[in-house]
């Protein structure tokens, strides 16, 4: 048996270092099988679902913890590999303060170490966190070839693409771990995204090839341009052609493709350059099908590069595949058939409809179009517009918030239907359509002139900065509630329930340590948004509907009461020595508990989810733990009550 087991692990080493990660963890939990304890095929499998990124990924991240989490508590694994893995999954999984707390454990055990250091630099300059200035002294410890993804990534967040393409093409070029393609993922994205936008680029061809005596005006930039596409698809196909197996093989495939279709933009229309460009695409996304790798995003990709060569038909199957994809993986929010197979599925893949939508009326087939557009409006009307309720009464389309985004996705079902009707000779139905058309095209233009001059009122001014930092006795949270786009309600409701334990923690902790408070209003990097659209969302939308919501909230978390030592208060803020606005903030004020209390403080938490029979989130229940929070530097420290007592004790003696 023994000898079985070690096969097994070095089987599975084979494998990562092939980045055949499936077949690894495939070994691995032949090994788990038989030994259920063994720490080795643990931290193997571990070190595999970090790179498992996958349809799956975040479930893959959360179980990779899940087994962290296990070999700290269970076998007692107190390493500085360990301490470092639960830091990558906690990066990974966007706990970034969290990750920080890990990184500071593994320090005390190799604070020179480059890895750990090269890790604290990119959670630095993680999109929610933007600690540049933290992040360009550890650079200075870091040798180069280390430093550059780092400063990719900040030229990446400054919108500087060419510089972070030129950047992360030195990272994947010297430090490039087969399993970790993050650098090269980076920097075929970032090469696409440097060659600006198809409209930029339609506008420049045009400029060229319409000029009379068909001098090149704009040669040197399309040169410049791709300088920068050119290398970062020959990257991209070598790595397709090495790494068959590499389970993120799909994503490569995707940007790779994209890089192509910047560069298909690039090239006279109709010629061979372009054809080449059009064919490669096709090329990459039969492979991944015939693999079955390719997801429905790559295979819209093919779509797209026939409807480019005017094959409608393959285009149209394409599209088709692409649905099927979704359906496959369970990516829709619903299946439901209509005539043709036309889906209903979640808002980030709307796109595909909108497709089909326009293929099948490039192909005549006008009723089958119109159903497309019809349920692609209809959807987009459930998901994205429930604020419209508000507008009925005026007859308006948009509410006065809508994005662009949302703006889109009705604008342009709305003409797409018009079109249909126009073309089936149904005049009256063209007409009603096309007025709700011109309708929509009249209120958006409005609504970006409203939002123009906002932008202008609010550039008038300079963006409050908060005079402090975090610390043992102060935490900035950017708001109480959630204000991100979420796939559905479950999700918004879930992440926000995780959202208002964060601030009950710092709560928990600030009463069992030295006292503190926490700054509702504040982001990491010290600008404060205030708290207006935290307010919008609190009850009859009013601040002391807000100061209640967020008291009792907090106050049910709490096991007990703590009225005297925990104060609620809304403030103005003004930036000091800036020429800025007041902006409301609010505070929440813990005083310590006296050092003779009896008991320390602690926060019930949310117990299992609860979901339906479909399996959608309800709630969570109400069997959490009871636990307890201590303030350590800049971050909570979670103990149980057996953990906590003996802290508690020596609080008392100080």
């Amino acid at each position: 048996m023994r000898e079985s087991v070690d096969a097994h692990l070095m089987s599975a080493q084979r494998f990562v270092e092939s980045c055949d990660i499936e077949n690894a963890i495939r070994d691995f939990d032949r090994v788990l099988k038989k030994e259920r304890g063994n720490v080795s095929a643990l931290l193997g499998k571990a070190e595999c679902l970090i790179y498992y990124v996958d349809q799956e990924e975040r479930k893959n991240l959360e179980d990779g913890l899940v087994i962290v989490d296990g070999l700290i508590d269970e076998h007692r694994q107190s390493s500085f590999d360990v301490y470092f893995l639960r830091a990558r999954f906690l990066w990974r999984l966007g706990r970034h303060n969290d990750a920080l707390k890990f990184v500071g454990i593994c320090e005390r055990f190799a604070p020179d170490n480059t890895d750990l250091l090269e890790t604290k630099a990119r959670i630095f300059v993680a999109s929610t966190i933007h600690r540049f200035k933290e992040a360009e002294e550890i650079m200075r410890k870091l040798p180069t070839e280390k430093s550059n993804f780092v400063k990719g990534r900040i030229a990446y967040l400054e919108h500087r693409y060419a510089d972070a393409a030129r950047l992360f093409r030195q990272s994947f070029d010297s430090d490039f771990l087969c399993t970790d393609v993050t650098p090269l993922y980076n920097y075929l994205l970032a090469s696409q995204i440097s060659v600006g936008t198809d409209k930029e680029l339609m506008d420049e061809f045009k400029f060229h090839y319409n000029d009379e005596d068909g001098s090149p005006l704009n040669l040197p930039n399309k040169v410049k341009k791709l300088d920068l596409l050119n290398p970062a698809i020959d990257d991209g196909e070598k790595f397709l052609a090495k790494h068959k197996n590499h389970i993120r093989v799909a994503e490569i495939a995707f940007r790779t493709c994209m890089c192509l279709s910047k560069k298909q933009y690039l090239t006279p229309p109709k010629s061979k350059a372009e054809e080449t460009c059009l064919q490669k695409i096709i090329e990459i996304v039969d492979e991944q099908q015939h693999a079955q790798r390719a997801n429905w995003k790559l295979v819209r990709a093919k779509s797209q590069a026939y409807r480019d060569w005017g094959k409608l038909d393959e285009a149209l199957v394409a599209i088709d595949e692409s649905l099927d994809c979704l359906k496959k993986k369970k990516e829709t929010i619903e299946i439901e058939f209509l005539n043709n197979d036309i889906l209903n599925y979640d808002i980030k893949h709307q796109d595909t409809l909108r497709y089909k939508a326009e293929n099948l009326f490039d192909l005549k087939r006008y009723r089958d179009s119109l159903a497309c557009w019809k349920k692609l409006l209809d959807y987009t009307k459930k998901t994205f517009t429930p604020a419209q309720k508000e507008n009925k009464a005026d007859g308006s389309i948009f509410g006065k918030d809508a994005t662009d985004m949302q703006i889109w996705f009705i604008k342009r079902p709305l003409s797409g239907i018009a079109e249909c009707y126009a073309n089936l000779g149904d005049e009256k139905n063209f007409q009603r359509w096309n007025s709700k058309s011109k309708k929509a095209e009249d209120e958006a233009k409005n609504l970006k002139k409203e939002l123009s001059y906002c932008r202008q009122k609010e550039s008038d001014s300079e963006i409050s900065i908060y005079d402090g930092h975090e610390g043992q006795t102060m935490e900035f949270k950017s708001s109480f509630y959630n204000h991100g786009t979420y796939e559905n309600k479950q999700e918004k409701l879930q992440r926000e329930v995780l959202g208002f334990e964060e601030i009950a923690k710092s709560v928990c902790a600030f009463l069992n340590s030295d006292g503190g408070k926490i700054v509702i209003g504040v982001s990491d990097d010290l600008a404060c948004p205030g708290i207006e659209a935290d307010i919008q969302r609190a009850p009859k939308k009013t601040l002391d509907g807000y100061h209640q919501q967020v008291r009792q909230t907090i106050d049910n978390m709490l096991v007990k009461d703590y009225v005297t030592s925990v104060r609620y208060d809304s403030v103005d803020y003004v930036s000091p020595g800036l020429d800025s606005k007041p902006v409301k903030l609010f505070e929440i004020s813990v005083e310590p508990l006296p050092t003779d209390e009896r008991e320390f403080a602690m926060v019930k938490l949310h117990g299992k989810k609860v979901e339906n029979e479909k399996g959608k989130f309800l709630k969570y229940a109400s069997d959490g733990p009871e636990l307890a929070y201590f303030r350590k530097g800049d971050g909570d420290q979670q103990y149980t009550p057996g953990e906590a007592v003996g802290h508690w004790i020596r609080r008392s003696k100080r």
